[in-house]
């Protein structure tokens, strides 16, 4: 399962559960390819949240049960991480920092307050619920 995408000077690298990989393709482009596979486009995916919930910063990314991504900044910065809401254990507050810790045992400490998370987490469940209740 991925955890989170970051970006890389060679591409993106992807964590999952059992390792990493590093991709040839930029964290959007690679962000992009995976919206694609559940047959939308990510800037489509935006337009459509904007219009549909008036969302407009940090837009989580619903594609199934097993992928919900969030993003830690703006998606163009080079220093976003879109992290994989599915794949994480737990989370702890600290200082100005919140500690990811997924199920993997890796840990990754983002500067996001755990209001913000929490945020972010809410828009991402009322996304799902929405796309859930029109595909079933």
């Amino acid at each position: 399962m991925i955890e989170y995408l970051t970006n890389h000077r060679e591409g993106t690298i992807i964590y999952q559960t059992d390792g990493f990989y590093i991709s040839k393709y930029s964290l959007l482009y690679t962000i992009e390819h995976l919206c694609m596979e559940y047959l939308f486009t990510y800037s489509g995916y935006r337009k459509a949240v904007k219009h549909v919930f008036n969302f407009t910063h940090l837009v989580p990314i619903y594609l199934d049960e097993d992928l919900q991504f969030i993003a830690v900044k703006r998606v163009r910065d080079y220093d976003n991480i879109f992290i994989n809401i599915k794949s994480i254990d737990h989370i702890e507050q600290q200082k100005d920092m919140l500690q990811i810790t997924f199920t993997s045992g890796r840990k990754l400490y983002i500067k996001m307050s755990l209001y913000r998370y929490n945020k972010l987490i809410e828009n991402l469940s009322i996304i799902r619920n929405t796309k859930v209740k029109h595909f079933h």
